[in-house]
């Protein structure tokens, strides 16, 4: 089994030692954080994980994914092909996994066939983890 920690950090420098912590608790081999805050594709590097980010478009310091791997892990990225703020690995561990990490801000005006294109991209079996700001009154929202 993979062990994945997924959060949304709101600021990774601000919350950083706190991550280190949970990585040092639970050895995790895939860390899945967004709202990053970071500027332009910059990326805060974990001791002993290999880091792939995608930051919010523009100069702003707003939203944005890291995807870090355990460095015990192999591990290949997977380019997309999407305007999403998404980053996505095939990773094998026990067992051959594709995880991707999207974050998808309130703001934006997203529909299905944009999800849709990212998950075409995912080489089967995957793991979708982020922050999808899934609003809807089906879950009381």
């Amino acid at each position: 089994m993979t062990n994945i920690i997924q959060w949304n950090v709101r600021g990774l420098r601000a919350n950083f030692e706190e991550l280190r912590l949970l990585c040092n608790q639970y050895n995790p081999q895939i860390v899945a954080v967004q709202k990053c805050q970071l500027r332009k594709d910059k990326i805060i590097n974990l001791t002993g994980f290999s880091g792939l980010t995608k930051s919010s478009p523009g100069d702003n310091a707003t939203g944005g994914v890291t995807l870090y791997v355990n460095k015990s892990v192999l591990f290949s990225e997977i380019k997309l092909d999407t305007d999403l703020q998404a980053v996505a690995v095939r990773v094998s561990a026990k067992k051959t996994l594709t995880v991707c990490n999207v974050y998808l801000p309130p703001s934006l005006d997203i529909n299905f066939s944009d999800l849709e294109h990212l998950i075409q991209q995912l080489p089967a079996p995957f793991v979708l983890v982020g922050d999808l700001n899934a609003h809807s009154p089906l879950w009381g929202d």
